[in-house]
């Protein structure tokens, strides 16, 4: 077994699988066991200060090493907020957030994510490691799936053995993504990311997420009307666009819910009503969290505990919105400029569009973000995998097997 093989089963059980919930560890172990894996990842990766020079892409580590630090200064702030003076209502009799240790070891679990990949980089070892990686989450897949098959549909939206709905579905969409990519680095002629597309379609809809069949579609889209897409999604000002519509969504849902066309397909496609499940009425009072503490937030990982005990809400349901909440003004400007800089970087190396599927799902991401809560440690770890662009891939050693 490589190396390489090893230390990318780490990285996957890092921000990606939740090992815990599947194998049902106390819950000290799910808060911090993956905090344990990054360490030995870290240590893991033999001959740093030679495969880490920070010289390289320096505006993005930049940006990496302010999203720490701006993590970071977050988990401590996140003891100066007295939520008791917030409302004079609360619909719970306990507020507790996760606390400082719990964002500090977040943080460093994110680091060594993007210093994981830059790593690969250096080594040229991204080719093995798309295909491991590949595999792993293949195989948690097919065990899902197979629960699911055991135990039924959850009608609660919860208690699968990835999690809920939303995380078994988006599951789904890494797992056909990464297939793409990794067909693409091996040069097989045999394509089925259709298929694995529709897997994922047939999962959302059976677990109910209309969120996710969106990003389906999205990706179904994008792999149909190649040429056309090809043009917007490897357009940096577009991506920029969408993320600034994504916001304002939140601030101005209203003048969209009117549009005919809009009703139609939240209503006779997706049959839902024109609340958004009740997500207006959520936009409003998060809005009002948000002036409270503007700069900093809330604290990672904090939005469902401080909605909970104010409003009795489970998250800000927009995806950008909730990371204002958490991360604040600082943090997310920090997150969204990463993401317009590796996109442009994407651009920038862009040769035989081995990564194009993993900048659709970005994109999806986004859109998601519109009504769901898709701007989150996933989302962080597909910049870091996007990291990882055309040019790295054709220089790369061949060897899957080393």
């Amino acid at each position: 077994m490589s190396r390489t093989f090893l230390l990318t089963i780490l990285f996957a059980h890092i921000l990606l699988i939740p090992w815990a919930l599947i194998f049902n560890l106390p819950d000290v172990l799910g808060r911090y066991g993956s905090f344990a894996l990054a360490v030995i990842l870290f240590v893991g990766m033999s001959n740093k200060s030679y495969y880490l020079p920070f010289a390289k892409n320096k505006t993005i580590n930049v940006l990496i090493l302010c999203l720490f630090l701006c993590t970071v200064i977050t988990s401590f702030k996140v003891n100066d907020f007295d939520v008791y003076k917030c409302a004079k209502i609360t619909y719970a009799s306990h507020y507790e957030s996760n606390g400082t240790i719990f964002g500090l070891t977040t943080s460093f679990k994110i680091l060594v994510s993007f210093l994981f990949i830059q790593y690969l980089k250096a080594k040229r070892d991204v080719k093995s490691f798309f295909v491991c990686l590949y595999y792993i989450v293949f195989f948690y897949a097919i065990v899902s799936d197979f629960s699911i098959l055991l135990l039924g549909i959850q009608e609660s939206g919860t208690g699968y053995l990835l999690g809920n709905k939303f995380t078994v579905s988006y599951f789904h969409l890494f797992l056909a993504v990464l297939y793409q990519v990794q067909r693409k680095c091996k040069i097989n002629s045999t394509n089925y990311y259709r298929a694995f597309l529709l897997w994922a379609l047939l999962i959302s809809v059976l677990v109910h997420c209309s969120t996710a069949v969106i990003g389906v579609l999205f990706l179904f889209i994008c792999d149909i009307k190649g040429f056309i897409m090809h043009k917007i999604i490897y357009n940096p000002m577009f991506f920029l666009s969408l993320i600034v519509v994504s916001v304002l969504f939140a601030f101005f849902y209203q003048i969209v819910l009117d549009v005919p066309f809009v009703q139609y397909i939240i209503v006779d496609l997706l049959g839902e009503d024109l609340t958004l499940t009740g997500r207006i009425y959520i936009y409003d009072a998060v809005l009002n969290v948000i002036e409270i503490n503007p700069l900093w937030g809330y604290g990672i990982g904090n939005s469902y505990q401080l909605l909970h005990f104010l409003y009795d809400y489970p998250n800000a349901q927009n995806g950008f919105i909730n990371l204002f909440l958490e991360q604040g003004i600082i943090g997310s400007v920090i997150v969204i400029f990463l993401s317009l800089l590796i996109v442009m970087n994407q651009v920038k190396n862009r040769i035989k569009e081995i990564t194009f599927s993993m900048i659709c799902l970005l994109y999806a991401m986004v859109l998601m973000a519109f009504v769901e809560i898709t701007i989150d440690l996933w989302y962080l770890l597909l910049l870091s995998l996007l990291q990882i662009t055309d040019k790295d891939i054709q220089q790369a050693k061949v060897n899957y097997n080393n």
